[in-house]
């Protein structure tokens, strides 16, 4: 089980009769083409530079040799199979791809029986297991299908590679004759292999068979034994190792990054001290490696450490390919945001223009979502947050004139894109390939795969369907396709493999990480058509043997190296994971290796002082820019006051330097043009005369038709705005009576206002609403969110002082102001000050309007005088503040409890 050179013991074996270098004669086959390479390096180091090699190869790669040399039919490959079985069923990918592997299982481990046995083999089995008529119809559902896929090759003249499987054991017989015959590292073989196995040992002078044996799992290869012994007489040997398994370390680390640099650095240190001196000795393996290869390939480059893998990417996983796909996805699905931008900011289309890069990521950001060609244009023309989008409108204007340029390109194939076939589709998009300079001379073999896939799919529609497909379909067949094309990644150094490879290596230090319980042992894919007591009936591979499987090549790869290290990682986020069961209860841990092995390292060790170290105040600006934005000769906005108060540092950052954090905006309306609209809606209905709620609801449907006809929004939206202001319309008419009840009636609305409250501080502004009675009025402020109006915020702390403010601004034109209200529109509600507890304390206006000018007086020194600190009203703001992961107020209280205040950062900021 643990002999480490049975590759090199037949192959020497088979070399003692031959003398003159010729070596054609051997076939050589093993489970994959790892083994293969790694048997062939084998082979060369024991006889040199000059001979004739044997054949080396696999089960798989010898057929298909075979059948391209004499067979008559052409051979689709297995990626097209669930492609044909959808066209053929009218099903989807999903649903076709399970229909091919269940084929694919009965033409392996049931080769050569007829489909009409298949089904009463079945029927007997669904029989005794007593399984429900609906689930054993799933069965004879995919039967059929099979029957007609079967059909349809037949009439085409077609052959899939299961079918070149079956037709080898005839074209071996046929043109093999007396060679030497090695089959190396199998431990259980399909139907179809152990036919082409029979019929190549009947025309072999001499067949040499290993086997790793283990009296453990002896259950596991008892198959391939039974089947050795059933047809052929051998001879047996039993190879062994006289070293002394060594026990394993095992470690533990606090997540997948830590776990690599664990693995890196105990390598590097092995390397250093001299113990690892071929880096090819070594070997890499993870029970998932599609989970840990790109983390592994970084953390080794930051280590210094040369690696390879086997690891066969995807073309499906790749970014140009993605990228591709987001163009395709973009018109079948009217170009939502995502996949359209994601296409227009690709690199790989060497044709787009560059003022895509520029603007549209920004611009995206901004946009909220978006959809069809009309909203991108009209968002690029006049959306609602253009002037805040940060970018040049040149640049805008340019990023949609190139964007009809876009459009007009991608329009032949938009108009098809509900009826159209395999061929008509992958002509246009071979167009707009080039047209658009894919892949952009990033890869060049890409644009050729490509091209390729495209052509499999036209062959299906020359040869095999002819009927009608949406865009869409298309789409899924080129994903599937490209999903199950593969992108071979190698390279020098440490191998790193998946679990299976390791039997091909057999390293003299080996490591596998990723030993998590859900990873090894993990579950196979759950099967929608047999369940599981009728697959072991049915004599394929079940749950059980599965997982038995993954113990055989665990406890063989820990038993075939001179040295194994073991590692899992417990958490990776805020998931905590268990060891490995296959793991030894028994194990050592290895000690931690000190020592700086890569950059990254000593940096870290250079800097170990907090994040709060770093951060303090702003200081020391430049006067000109203070007398500029807030001097005695300038005014200063009633808006700003309270913003200034609520942080004058986020004051600063927001509304000075005009610095707004990028944020992916949500599907609605923003808060700028749903404010105004709701503020023209209100102006506009109160204007009008009412005398009930049947005339408010007249008067707001008019208002709602004038103000929403003008605003460049979606009609969803204004449907949206129009249903909730009608809903709101009973709400507001009792607001409204209630304050003509009290006597006043509409003075103005939306009115500008500026004066000098305090000598030496100008303020200007805009009150939405004010009322008239008699000699007193009242000011009213709109606001689309719910808020709280306390008065006690207002005297105590000097929060929203923005009413108060303008109302001495109307004192000083020869108002009397009797109360202001803040009145919500979310919550239809308002709420006036002076209110009922000020009642009680005996308190006016006139009580409020004075604390708010001494506030006033208070910020507009704090302004003057460059005070900008973070130093928050409401503590309670912070948790939504964009700043907070840079602000000495949150850093110094949650990470240091508010040390004392370090020197301010100077410099001048104009």
């Amino acid at each position: 089980f643990g002999f480490r050179n049975s590759a090199e013991y037949l192959l020497k074996t088979a070399l003692r009769n031959v003398k003159d270098k010729n070596y054609s004669k051997i076939l050589y086959l093993a489970p994959s083409f790892k083994k293969v390479a790694d048997s062939q390096q084998r082979l060369h180091n024991l006889l040199g530079r000059e001979y004739i090699p044997p054949e080396m190869t696999t089960i798989r790669n010898l057929s298909r040799r075979l059948y391209t040399l004499y067979g008559d039919k052409k051979v689709i490959p297995m990626q097209l199979v669930p492609v044909i079985i959808s066209r053929i069923c009218g099903k989807a990918i999903g649903f076709s791809s399970i229909v091919s592997n269940f084929i694919d299982e009965i033409k392996n481990y049931h080769a050569g029986k007829s489909i009409e046995c298949i089904t009463d083999e079945l029927e007997t089995i669904f029989k005794e297991h007593n399984i429900p008529d609906d689930v054993s119809q799933r069965a004879f559902q995919a039967l059929d299908i099979f029957r007609k896929y079967e059909g349809v090759l037949l009439k085409a003249s077609l052959v899939d590679e299961n079918d070149v499987l079956a037709a080898c054991p005839s074209f071996a017989r046929m043109h093999y004759k007396n060679i030497d015959l090695i089959i190396d590292g199998f431990y259980q073989l399909t139907k179809s292999e152990e036919l082409i196995i029979r019929a190549l040992a009947e025309v072999s002078d001499e067949v040499l068979v290993s086997v790793p044996y283990n009296e453990k799992f002896a259950y596991i290869t008892e198959r391939y034994i039974n089947f050795i012994n059933k047809y052929f007489n051998t001879e047996e040997i039993r190879l062994s190792d006289d070293r002394k398994a060594r026990e394993p370390f095992c470690s533990a680390y606090p997540g997948p990054e830590e776990e690599i640099e664990g693995i890196a650095r105990i390598i590097k240190n092995y390397f250093i001290s001299g113990t690892m001196k071929d880096l090819h000795r070594a070997g890499v393996a993870f029970p998932v490696l599609e989970k840990y290869v790109d983390i592994t390939l970084r953390v080794f480059k930051r280590y210094g450490i040369p690696c390879n893998t086997s690891y066969a990417r995807r073309l499906g996983m790749t970014k140009p390919f993605l990228d591709f796909i987001a163009l395709l996805e973009s018109i079948a699905d009217d170009y939502p945001r995502i996949q359209f931008s994601q296409f227009l900011t690709s690199p790989y289309f060497a044709q787009l223009p560059g003022v895509f890069r520029k603007t549209v990521p920004h611009f995206c950001l901004m946009s909220g979502l978006i959809k069809g060609k009309t909203e991108w244009l009209n968002r690029l023309r006049y959306g609602g947050n253009r002037e805040e989008m940060g970018i040049k409108p040149h640049l805008l204007s340019e990023t949609e004139r190139e964007l009809k340029k876009i459009f007009k390109k991608l329009l032949s194939l938009e108009s098809r894109k509900e009826h159209g076939n395999f061929n008509l589709f992958g002509e246009y998009i071979a167009k707009l390939l080039k047209d658009f300079g894919f892949p952009g001379g990033q890869n060049e073999d890409l644009h050729d795969q490509v091209v390729k896939l495209l052509n499999e799919l036209s062959f299906l529609d020359s040869t095999i369907v002819s009927s009608q497909l949406t865009f869409r379909q298309f789409i899924d067949a080129l994903k599937h396709l490209a999903n199950s094309t593969t992108i071979e990644e190698e390279g020098i150094g440490i191998p790193i493999m998946n679990l299976s490879e390791i039997q091909a290596m057999q390293p003299d230090f080996l490591f596998i990480g990723g030993l998590r319980e859900s990873e090894l042992p993990s579950k196979p894919d759950m099967d929608h058509i047999l369940p599981e007591s009728v697959r072991t009936s049915f004599n394929l591979l079940n749950l059980q043997m599965y997982l038995s499987l993954q113990k055989f090549l665990f406890q063989r790869a820990l038993e075939s190296s001179d040295e194994v290290h073991l590692s899992y990682s417990v958490m990776e986020g805020d998931k905590v994971f268990l060891p490995s069961p296959f793991l030894p209860l028994n194990r050592k841990s290895r000690k931690k290796i000190h020592g700086i092995f890569s950059v990254e390292e000593e940096l870290l060790k250079k800097g170990r002082n907090p994040l709060s170290h770093y951060m303090s105040d702003i200081a020391d600006l430049d006067g000109r820019l203070l007398r500029n934005k807030f001097g005695r000769n300038s005014y200063i906005r009633v808006t700003d006051i309270d913003y200034f108060r609520n942080c004058p540092r986020k004051f600063f950052i927001e509304k000075v330097l005009c610095l707004q954090p990028l944020e992916i905006k949500g599907y609605e309306v923003e808060e700028k043009v749903l404010g105004t609209i709701a503020h023209d809606i209100m102006r506009n209905l109160i204007a009008m005369p009412f005398s009930s709620v049947d005339d408010l609801v007249i008067n707001a449907e008019k208002s709602l038709e004038n103000v929403l006809s003008k605003k460049p929004i979606e009609d969803y939206w204004k449907k949206v705005i129009r249903d909730t202001f009608l809903i709101m319309i009973p709400k507001i008419y009792e607001i409204e009576k209630r304050i003509r009840d009290d006597g006043y009636s509409l003075l103005d609305t939306e009115m500008d206002i500026e004066g000098e409250p305090v000598g030496g501080i100008k303020l200007r502004g805009k009150i939405d609403r004010i009322d008239n009675k008699n000699d007193e009025i009242e000011l009213i402020d709109y606001k689309t969110g719910a808020l709280q109006f306390a008065g006690a915020r207002v005297l105590g702390k000097g929060e929203m002082l923005q009413l108060f403010l303008y109302a001495a601004l109307m004192q000083l034109r020869g108002y009397r102001i009797n109360r202001v209200g803040i009145y919500s529109l979310k919550d239809v509600v308002i709420s006036w000050i002076p209110g009922r507890n000020d009642r009680k304390e005996e308190r006016t206006l006139d009580d409020y309007i004075p604390a708010s000018l001494h506030f006033l007086e208070d910020t507009v020194h704090k302004m003057r005088s460059g005070y900008l600190r973070a130093d928050p009203l409401n503590e309670q703001t912070c948790w939504n503040c964009p700043e907070r992961p840079y602000c000495p107020f949150i850093q110094k209280a949650d990470g240091e409890s508010r040390l004392p205040d370090r020197k301010p950062i100077h410099g001048n900021i104009s």
